[in-house]
C-alpha cells in the first residue's frame, strides 16, 4: 500500500520544540519552516473515522472520503506517492463538512508525529463557560505526560486559511488551562493541485499562565467516547458521556461513588444490547476479541474498524483505559492497523 505524503508549514516556534522523525521531514526543496507529513492511507483513515466530528455522517459509503486521497487503492507498484486533496469534490456542504474532518485527521496525525502523543489521549475538550466562551478542540498527553493543546481547522478556500489562523490561535491563546504547548493548526485541502497544494498550517502563539491541573486520565476517559462511535456503539457512547459526567462531578466534590444513569438500564446492559441489536460483528485477531463494523465493500475491499471487547467492558464499568502499543502490519495485500486504545483498522482483499 502506497505512502501518503502532506506538506506541512510550521513556524519558528513550534520547530524549537518538536523532533522531526522519519515520518515528519524537512522538506528541503521549499521554504524554511516546510516539511513532509508522511503516513499510511489505512492510518489516515482510521484516525479520520476515529476522530471526525461525526462518525456516523456516511454510513457506510465512504466513497466521499476514499475520493479524497488519490489512488487510495491502487495497486500498481509504479503509482507516485499521493496526496490528500478535494479534487473533483463540487457540492460546498460536502467540502466543508469533508475538510473540516479530513483537518482533525491530519492535525492529530501531525501531533502524533511531532510530539509523540498517544493515541488514547486525544480528547474532545468539553465546553466550560467559567473558564472561557471559547476553547480549542482537542487535547492530548505525549508518553512521558505532558499535556498538549490543539485547535483543528479545515478549508477549501485559500484565501480563508488567515481568517481561519486568526481564529485558531485565539481560541487557544486566550484558553485559561495549562500545557506544554497551544497550537493553531489549520488545514487547506486543495480541490484544485494545479492552483496551489494542500497544506497545513501550525502556529504555536503564545500562552497565558493557567490554575487548572488536568490529567492524562480525564482525556483518556473523554477518548472513549470516540472509541465507541468508531465501533459502531453511538448509543452506548452517548450514555457513556452522561455517566462520565455524573462520575467527574463527584470525584471533584470529593465524592467517588457514581450514581446510576437516569432513567435507563446500566452502561453494560447497553453495551450487550447495542451489540446484539445492530448486527456487529466480532473479530478474533490472535488472542484478542474486537468488535466492530464493516464501514466499506466494495471493489473487491472490505474494511472493518473496532475496538477490543475488554476495552469496551472497561468503558462500560468506567474503568481506568487498559492501554497497549500502536503498530501496522502489512500482509500481503491486507493492511493492519492498530491504535494503543484498542481500536483496530483492517484492509483485506477478496
Amino acid at each position: 500500500m502506497q505512502t501518503l505524503q502532506h506538506p506541512v508549514r510550521i513556524d519558528a516556534s513550534t520547530q524549537a520544540i518538536f523532533q522531526p522523525s522519519s515520518s515528519l521531514t524537512k522538506n528541503t526543496c521549499a521554504p524554511t519552516g516546510s516539511f513532509i507529513l508522511k503516513f499510511s492511507p489505512a492510518v489516515f483513515l482510521h484516525a479520520y473515522v476515529l476522530l471526525g466530528e461525526s462518525p456516523q455522517r456516511f454510513g457506510s459509503d465512504l466513497s466521499l472520503y476514499l475520493a479524497t486521497v488519490n489512488s487510495f487503492f491502487a495497486k500498481s507498484p509504479t503509482v507516485q506517492t499521493g496526496f490528500v486533496s478535494l479534487v473533483g469534490i463540487t457540492q460546498t456542504d460536502t467540502k466543508k463538512r469533508l475538510s473540516e474532518d479530513l483537518g482533525v485527521a491530519l492535525s492529530s496525525l501531525f501531533m502524533a508525529e511531532a510530539f509523540g502523543v498517544t493515541w488514547d489521549t486525544i480528547a474532545q475538550i468539553p465546553q466550560n463557560s467559567k473558564l472561557s466562551k471559547k476553547r480549542p478542540d482537542f487535547e492530548c498527553f505525549d508518553t512521558t505526560g505532558n499535556r498538549h493543546l490543539f485547535e483543528a481547522k479545515g478549508t477549501t478556500v485559500l484565501a480563508g486559511v488567515d481568517v481561519a489562523l486568526t481564529k485558531a490561535i485565539a481560541q487557544v491563546k486566550k484558553y485559561p488551562e495549562s500545557a506544554n504547548t497551544k497550537l493553531a493548526i489549520v488545514s487547506f485541502l486543495s480541490t484544485d493541485d494545479r492552483l496551489f497544494p494542500s497544506q497545513t498550517f501550525v502556529v504555536d502563539p503564545p500562552t497565558l499562565p493557567d490554575n487548572i491541573p488536568p490529567t492524562k486520565r480525564v482525556a483518556q476517559l473523554l477518548h472513549g467516547e470516540k472509541i465507541l462511535q468508531f465501533a459502531g456503539l453511538p448509543q452506548t457512547g452517548a450514555a457513556y458521556m452522561k455517566a462520565l459526567s455524573v462520575k467527574l462531578r463527584a470525584e471533584s466534590a470529593g465524592n467517588g461513588q457514581v450514581a446510576p444513569i437516569e432513567k435507563g438500564p446500566g452502561l453494560l446492559m447497553k453495551l450487550n444490547q447495542e451489540i446484539e441489536q445492530s448486527a456487529l460483528q466480532v473479530r478474533q485477531i490472535g488472542n484478542t476479541q474486537f468488535v466492530g463494523r464493516s464501514i466499506f465493500d466494495g471493489l473487491g475491499v472490505h474494511i472493518f474498524v473496532g475496538a477490543t471487547r475488554r476495552q469496551l467492558d472497561a468503558l462500560a464499568l468506567l474503568a481506568d483505559m487498559a492501554t497497549g502499543d500502536t503498530y501496522s502490519r502489512l500482509q500481503g495485500d491486507d493492511f493492519h492497523s492498530f491504535f494503543a486504545d484498542g481500536t483496530c483498522l483492517l484492509i483485506e482483499r477478496s
